[in-house]
């Protein structure tokens, strides 16, 4: 792709993100329509093109400079088409590198690095500029909390599915947060790479108990034995 349709390519798009934020605001007014436009220009930004394939590889460190080894890191296909699949997972070696070759495809690729102490990082790449970038990737140091769940009378608990969620904002509006979601067996869970700071946690059992407690995270492992 040459410098100038790229060039062509970014300006219709920003022209598609405002257009899209311009009819958002006049149909649901201020508040709402910027939490609804932020929702769509989210999805309009992804990087979706016809992918030649190639390799993406790249450094992960500290705040300090100092290579990270064993970071879990895995390389997501989205299809245009379609919805994201886990490609390929790995870990960094002893120098904090990582390496995975990608195939073509009609969409773009996602890449998730971190977790357990780490706070993750989450982007969507393109390739159709450079089919070999190398990443600079610097990991935020994070929370991984364990979580233990005490029923009252203590009676056995089967396991459910847990929901974290954390309060954002947009020019000073309430925004929603992503969820993290996930199922348990029995009476614990793990869930690492979270951004230090307040998040509500939610739980539903499989017998149908529900619970929600507000908690503040700080970075490292966090264990927690809550009651319901």
């Amino acid at each position: 792709m040459t410098s100038q349709a790229e060039e062509e390519r970014r300006s219709g798009l920003r022209a598609q993100r405002l257009k899209v934020g311009l009819v958002v605001l006049a149909l649901f007014g201020l508040p709402l329509g910027l939490m609804l436009s932020y929702l769509a220009l989210r999805a309009t930004a992804s990087p979706f093109d016809d992918q030649p394939g190639g390799r993406i590889a790249g450094t992960v460190k500290d705040g300090e400079g100092a290579p990270l080894p064993g970071v879990r890191v895995e390389v997501f296909t989205h299809r245009r088409a379609g919805s994201r699949e886990l490609f390929q997972r790995l870990a960094t070696d002893d120098a904090g590198r990582f390496d995975a070759e990608v195939p073509p495809l009609d969409g773009c690729y996602e890449l998730w690095v971190g977790g357990g102490r780490w706070v993750m990082y989450k982007d969507e790449l393109s390739l159709a500029g450079d089919a070999f970038p190398d990443l600079d990737l610097t990991l935020k140091p994070g929370t991984e909390l364990a979580v233990h769940l005490d029923k009252d009378g203590g009676a056995g608990i089967d396991g459910g599915r847990y929901y974290l969620s954390r309060p954002g904002r947009m020019l000073g509006l309430p925004m929603p947060s992503d969820v993290e979601a996930g199922e348990f067996q029995g009476a614990d869970f793990v869930r690492g790479g979270l951004e230090p700071g307040t998040w509500t946690l939610a739980v539903e059992l499989e017998d149908g108990t529900k619970a929600e407690w507000r908690l503040a995270l700080e970075a490292g492992r966090v264990e927690l034995e809550l009651p319901l």
